[in-house]
């Protein structure tokens, strides 16, 4: 992510503020605490209770701000790798060896740069808005400010420019003729599965086309938040 001081600083506040509406930790998102890394933790945990599991965030230790920084680097660690591994698993990007994923621990830990924390913030967007719960953090965005809608519209296109999409090995197609069709009550052949998950990601995209101008800021930055599932 290219940007200067300044935008760095704005794009971090508006970032904080959508991170504060989840109300998923009750630490405090000001840097100086962040460099702790478990309030950043806790909101993984928010944001996929499944993947980042209570195993996980007991893992991350509640540090004071003013613990040795490599003691909190530990952390750092342990929250980067984990996000590799969903980007990875769920957002099928790599993230991992790119600069989205470069954050110095030192600046981070010890010196609470911004930019450093803006790194993670913007990984923990993507976290939110491309992994498997993206549903409901996107209806939840809709009712904040258009300022901090863009904000987080400009985090996610970030998280596109600066990783690759995994290949994903097609399944083997089975002959429709060797499946066995499923039988209504009255002998006839339901829908297929995959006809009826056709039909809810098109509501599903109607539903959240209306959302207002998040979803505009989306399609300005030529992003379907759900094209990303496919």
């Amino acid at each position: 992510m290219d940007v200067d001081s300044t935008e760095s600083d704005q794009l971090f506040n508006k970032l904080m503020i959508w991170m504060k509406s989840l109300h998923f930790t009750s630490l405090s998102l000001d840097p100086k605490c962040l460099r702790s890394g478990r309030a950043f933790g806790e909101v993984l945990h928010g944001i996929d209770q499944e993947f980042f599991n209570e195993t996980w965030i007991e893992k991350v230790a509640q540090y004071d701000s003013d613990s040795n920084w490599r003691v909190k680097a530990n952390n750092l660690r342990k929250l980067t790798r984990s996000l590799a591994e969903y980007y990875d698993e769920h957002i099928h990007r790599i993230v991992k060896g790119t600069p989205l994923l470069d954050i110095d621990e030192m600046e981070f830990a010890e010196a609470g740069s911004i930019r450093e924390m803006l790194k993670m913030a913007v990984l923990i967007v993507g976290a939110a808005f491309l992994g498997r719960k993206q549903e409901k953090f996107v209806a939840g965005v809709t009712i904040l400010d258009p300022d901090v809608q863009s904000g987080v519209a400009t985090a996610i296109q970030s998280i596109m420019d600066g990783s690759e999409k995994r290949e994903i090995q097609s399944p083997v197609v089975i002959p429709p003729e060797e499946v066995l069709p499923d039988m209504k009550p009255n002998g006839g052949v339901s829908s297929s599965s995959s006809e009826e998950l056709g039909g809810r990601i098109t509501l599903l995209g109607k539903e959240v086309s209306l959302k207002g101008c998040f979803w505009h800021a989306l399609t300005k930055l030529n992003y379907s938040v759900f094209s990303m599932s496919s």
